[in-house]
C-alpha cells in the first residue's frame, strides 16, 4: 500500500489490525451497538486509518484508533435512534401541537413570535401583536403556564 511516500505492506497491515483489532472492539463493544453496526463501526475505523496512515504518529495510533471508533460509534447512534424513544417523541410532539392548537390565536401567536428564529425583539411582538412591551411578558407566564397545565392534562 502506497500512500504519500509511506509504504505498508501487506503483513505489516496485518500486524497492524492483529494488534490494534482488540481495541477497536473494546471501545466498540462499549457503546453498546448491535452486531451488524459494531462490524460496520469497525470497517469505517480501518477505513479511516488507511485514509490517514501518512499523517498518523505510530505512538499516538492507539489513541487515535480509540477516539475515531469513540466518534464512529456517536454517528451510528445518532443515524439509528431507539424506536422507543422516537415513538415517545412523536407522542410529546402530538400532545404538544394539540395543545397549541386548543389556545386561543392571539395567545398561539404570542408563543410562535417567541419562539421565532432569528428571535425577534419584543417592540416588534408588540407592534405585530398590539401588546404593550410591559405586558408580553406577564402574558408569556400566562401562556406557558396554560400549556402546561394541558400538557399535564395529555400525558
Amino acid at each position: 500500500m502506497q500512500r504519500q511516500g509511506l509504504e505498508l505492506t501487506a503483513s505489516a497491515w496485518d500486524e497492524l489490525v492483529r494488534r490494534y483489532a482488540g481495541l477497536v472492539l473494546f471501545v466498540v463493544r462499549s457503546h453498546g451497538l448491535s452486531p451488524e453496526d459494531e462490524e460496520a463501526v469497525s470497517r469505517l475505523v480501518w477505513l479511516r486509518l488507511v485514509e490517514r496512515l501518512d499523517r498518523i504518529d505510530a505512538g499516538a495510533l492507539p489513541a487515535w484508533l480509540a477516539a475515531v471508533t469513540r466518534e464512529e460509534c456517536a454517528h451510528v447512534r445518532r443515524l439509528r435512534p431507539d424506536p422507543d424513544g422516537v415513538l415517545e417523541a412523536a407522542s410529546r410532539h402530538q400532545a404538544l401541537r394539540e395543545t397549541l392548537d386548543r389556545l386561543v390565536p392571539a395567545d398561539r401567536d404570542l408563543l410562535t413570535m417567541l419562539a421565532a428564529d432569528p428571535p425577534l425583539s419584543e417592540a416588534e411582538i408588540s407592534r405585530a401583536l398590539g401588546i404593550p412591551v410591559p405586558d408580553i411578558g406577564p402574558a408569556r407566564s400566562r401562556v406557558l403556564a396554560e400549556v402546561r397545565a394541558n400538557l399535564t392534562v395529555v400525558a
